[in-house]
């Protein structure tokens, strides 16, 4: 222990009389552990931390949506599942302040919670009973809930909350910081209480499921019984037909679509780490090269090789533990602003976070850079030749072996550099692709609002109809509204519904083969107010109504798949999953709008107006309004005035620019390529560091050499050339390296390409010139002052 003392205290004041290295090497590791540490704290908390529920080992869930029907016989056949719960999103109005306000709530069955195993902090959880037919209306709230809404009060227990006409009770309290596996609610109620009509409907598939194992069940077991169950359902139900069941862990249905962003930005920042620490190694064999006649000495008066090394080793893990606090502090502060600019949305955000275990992970890094990086320059700079060192002095200092060393040492990070910047370059080039993707429609100046309809006020589709037309009424006559209309999904705002259909006139195709179209309801007015063109045919007019023959508008994808050339124009179809037969003839063809995501193509679509609607369960819409005004803002308040015009008591939610919410289908990717650039950007600078730092001490070492030709007649741009010529070599041996590497890579970014082959050969050739460049620009200074050397002077010295 006396001795450990001994080598921290003399390592700290080897560094006060070194400052330019402590700094240089503790800032560049400092930003590099502190990116890492964020990173690892985002997928930590995401993917590797287990799920906050009981057992969690032991939860699976489904890749495909459920109704409650099939959770049902999940339940009664499963002999692999222990219990079985579902939920789905379902807002709730809650009424009885200033306005009313949308509740983000779920309607769950009554096995979810048991499922999860997560007990509530005040109160019980739902149980089947509530679940039950003529069940008594209950509801459990959020921690957040409860403190906003019932003063936090545990005497709130058995009071009356006014949901969406409906008086529930409340029964339980779930503990802070519980969030279902998807997302984050405010309140729970079951689907037997809040939503009885999609009960016993097979097909209303927008559950998802969660199942816990049995002790000693494996997933392999259970999708066996699972495959099969969806079999008999499939042999049993015509609206199953085609239907599969595939069990996935819960963790990964939790994170599955950011699972390859978040691995991608966690192989980036390791790279900017192995960069740091190449860079670091570099300057501990510099600085042990420039200290070989103090070591001298030290070995003179008795220190033997292992205390050398153990001295030297001491140091570095010294400044690797600075760079590592440094980190902490770093990832402290841009913790907030990565969960803030691009994480926010995703399901555990409110998990991230710095706790104990991210911070050991900060000081096994730490220690681990300081000792392995730290060692192989501590050996070599503990191989002192007394006679040779003592008698030469500092200009002794290192050798070809140790000038190749350092020279590798570059050339990997400049390697790492490529392949990072070819990686962030051909992202770059899909991104700027995505965005000149033509959308189809004119976004701007329009403004959207979500309206969901209540059941208890709205259950039949003529209701909801009427109300719809009297709001669009409502909106028309305000001033400033140029074109108003509602639809249920907005474009780039998710998949959306879809339905199988019969074309008349043609084979009929068994169950599982007919064609699945994306389909949208919406109102006249909607595709003037997002100018969708008319290519064919006529738009929805004021004819299209309950008693009028049933019409549909389709896109053109839905004419070049569907219907093979031939005009579209009084072709019918019907659903094939409705029970009377119900032609719906073709008047109209719109143009394509872009899907979600970008990069895939328009899918064929139908659209049927509001007015003919037959579907009761299709509550959610979106008001569509373009306005005339100079600022669009300003209609906020009339669309608000023109709901409640039509029902004072139903919310308006999500008011926003249309450009403005359409920005978050390329947030995911614009935040991803941003945290890229920067750990490119910060690559890039330690390899230029690192290349002007053995090209400066190649300088230092040759300044005889460079005097002589000089002496001799070599003119300052050949000396100049000589120099840079040592950089550029360097970067061509990464180039050499990196370029398959860097092919690799591409291969496996595919996937997130749109637009952009992985062989791109402009994007390669620009990161290859850009390492070149980079390399060019870090040797000319040392070339310049290479150049202006006295060859008087450097004679003397030599």
């Amino acid at each position: 222990m006396e001795a450990l003392l001994d080598d921290l205290k003399y390592a700290l004041r080897s560094l006060r009389r070194s400052p330019a290295f402590a700094v240089v090497a503790v800032l560049s590791l400092g930003l590099a552990i502190g990116a890492d540490t964020a990173v690892f704290s985002v997928v930590d908390a995401l993917l590797v931390r287990p799920l906050p529920f009981a057992e969690p080992s032991r939860l699976v869930s489904l890749r495909e949506t459920l109704s409650y029907a099939e959770v049902a016989d999940l339940r009664e056949q499963g002999r692999t599942l222990e219990e079985i719960g579902a939920y789905g999103y379902l807002p709730l109005d809650l009424t009885g302040d200033a306005e009313p306000v949308q509740v983000q709530a779920e309607a769950v069955t009554g096995g979810l919670f048991a499922t999860l195993g997560v007990q509530p902090a005040v109160g019980r959880w739902l149980t089947p009973q509530d679940d039950a037919p003529g069940a008594a209306p209950a509801v459990v709230v959020s921690d957040a809930f409860w403190r906003a809404h019932l003063g936090g009060d545990r005497a709130a227990l058995g009071r009356s909350l006014m949901l969406s006409s409906r008086s529930y009770t409340v029964v339980g309290v779930m503990p802070l910081g519980f969030g279902m596996p998807t997302g984050e609610s405010q309140a729970w109620v079951t689907m037997q209480v809040a939503y009885p009509e999609d009960v016993p409907v097979r097909n209303a598939w927008f559950l998802i499921g969660v199942a816990r194992l049995r002790s000693g069940a494996t997933g392999a077991a259970a999708q066996a019984e699972l495959t099969g169950l969806a079999d008999r359902m499939r042999a049993s139900y015509p609206e199953e037909a085609g239907r599969v069941l595939t069990l996935v862990g819960l963790q990964q249905r939790v994170t599955g679509e950011a699972r390859p962003a978040l691995l991608l930005l966690l192989g980036a920042v390791s790279l900017v780490l192995l960069v740091a620490c190449a860079n670091f190694a570099s300057l501990l064999l510099a600085r042990a090269a420039g200290r070989r006649g103090e070591l001298a000495v030290r070995a003179a008066l008795g220190a033997d090789r292992l205390r050398l090394v153990r001295h030297l080793l001491t140091e570095s893990v010294l400044v690797a533990s600075a760079g590592g606090a440094l980190g902490v502090l770093f990832a402290q502060w841009a913790l907030p602003a990565l969960v803030a600019s691009g994480l926010s949305a995703l399901p555990r955000s409110s998990s991230i976070r710095l706790d104990g275990r991210v911070l050991a992970f900060t000081c096994a890094v730490s220690l681990f850079t300081g000792i392995v990086f730290g060692l192989l320059p501590a050996i070599r700079g503990a191989q002192v030749d007394l006679h040779s060192s003592l008698k030469e002095g500092a200009h002794a200092a290192g050798g070809p072996s140790r000038s190749r060393l350092r020279s590798a040492l570059v050339v990997a990070e400049l390697t790492m550099a490529l392949i990072l910047l070819t990686g962030t370059g051909l992202l770059l080039r899909s991104f700027s692709n995505l965005q000149s993707v033509r959308l189809g429609f004119d976004a701007e100046e329009v403004f959207t609002a979500q309206i969901d309809l209540p059941v208890s006020r709205y259950p039949e589709a003529g209701e909801q109809a009427r109300l719809r037309s009297r709001i669009l009424a409502a909106l028309q006559a305000q001033p400033g509204v140029q074109a108003a209309g509602i639809v249920t999904q907005l474009p780039l705002r998710g998949r959306g519904p879809a339905h199988e259909v019969i074309f008349e006139g043609r084979p009929p195709l068994a169950l599982a083969d007919e064609p699945t179209i994306a389909t949208r309801f919406a109102s006249r007015g909607f595709f003037e107010a997002l100018r969708i063109p008319l290519r064919e045919g006529r738009l929805m007019d004021a004819t299209d109504t309950a008693s009028a023959p049933p019409v549909v508008l389709v896109n053109q994808a839905f004419v070049r798949k569907h219907l093979e050339g031939r005009s579209p124009l009084g072709a019918r179809l019907r659903w094939a999953r409705e029970g009377a037969v119900r032609w719906l003839t073709i008047v109209g063809v719109v143009g394509d709008v872009a899907e979600e995501p970008l990069d895939r193509t328009a899918r064929p679509t139908i659209y049927v107006p509001f007015e003919q609607e037959t579907l009761a369960f299709k509550r959610w819409s979106t008001l569509v309004v373009r306005s005339s005004l100079a600022d669009p803002r300003a209609l906020a308040a009339s669309i608000k005035q023109a709901v409640w015009a039509a029902d004072p008591l139903l919310p308006v939610t999500r008011l926003r620019l249309l450009d403005e919410a359409l920005a978050g289908s390329l947030a995911q990717r614009r935040f991803t390529l941003l945290v890229l650039t920067l750990f490119a950007g910060a690559a890039l600078l330690l390899s230029g560091i690192g290349v002007y730092g053995i090209v400066a001490y190649s300088v230092a070492q040759r300044t005889h050499e460079i005097g002589v030709r000089m002496a001799l007649g070599a003119r300052a741009r050949l000396v100049q050339w000589m120099v840079v010529a040592q950089g550029a070599r360097l970067a061509l041996l990464a180039v050499a390296l990196g370029v398959p590497s860097s092919l690799v890579l591409a291969r496996v970014l595919g996937s997130l390409l749109h637009g952009v082959q992985p062989t791109d050969t402009a994007t390669h050739a620009g990161t290859c010139a850009a390492i070149l460049g980079l390399a060019l620009l870090a040797s000319w200074l040392p070339a310049r002052r290479a150049s202006r050397i006295d060859p008087m002077i450097a004679l003397r010295a030599g």
